[in-house]
């Protein structure tokens, strides 16, 4: 067994025979065959290659939120569509929207509920169905404050949202399995439906 840094490391050291050169922070952005059977290369900082043979080695690429699919949604990221928190303060005091069923829906739910500097003013967490891919002991917690009124849990999908005359985001529409949809009034709206690999430029 290994950490990854030493893996890198052995990986390294088993090519320095070579003499391999590294071109950190750029993309191939052309890649042409010559005549000659060669390839030219360029890179999105201007670096030019000439190469007999070229291999893509992407991998499963970087790894990007899942986004909830609702029209016009993409207005609001960034401003009061979120899908990770960087900065828990920015929610402190506001009416908070959060979908997902899993551990990051769940902490986070948890966090801005209970007394402390980033509580919110109120806290409806919405998932597609009564069950959940989180921690025990969270969703026991969760159950708990909402028998104590402390936040509410809805079962349903966000099927739209809901713009002011300026355009700002104040609420989203739930469709419940019961086939009622319902207005929920908000400041943020928070998702957190997991990860996707993606695969970029390639």
């Amino acid at each position: 067994m290994c950490t990854g840094k030493e893996l890198t490391d052995n990986l390294l050291k088993q090519i320095e025979p070579f003499g391999a050169s590294f071109h950190f922070g750029q993309e191939v952005s052309v890649v042409a065959r010559r005549d000659d059977g060669r390839f030219d290369v360029q890179t999105t900082r201007g670096t030019r290659f000439v190469a007999r043979t070229i291999f893509i080695a992407g991998g499963v690429g970087s790894f990007q939120p899942r986004t909830l699919k609702v029209d016009g949604i993409e207005r609001h990221e960034g401003t009061q569509v979120f899908y990770r928190v960087k900065n828990p303060a920015q929610f402190a005091g506001k009416e908070l929207v959060i979908v997902g069923g899993g551990d990051s829906a769940l902490d986070w739910t948890l966090n801005f509920v209970q007394e402390g500097p980033n509580k919110a003013a109120s806290v409806i967490l919405v998932h597609r169905r009564d069950g959940f891919k989180a921690a025990p002991a969270s969703v026991a917690k969760m159950k708990e404050l909402c028998d104590a009124y402390e936040m509410q849990f809805m079962v349903g999908q966000v099927t739209a949202i809901q713009e002011s005359a300026d355009g700002r985001l104040q609420a989203v529409k739930v469709t419940g399995g019961d086939g009622v949809t319902r207005v929920v009034p908000l400041d943020m709206l928070l998702v957190f439906f997991g990860l996707s690999p993606k695969l970029g430029p390639i």
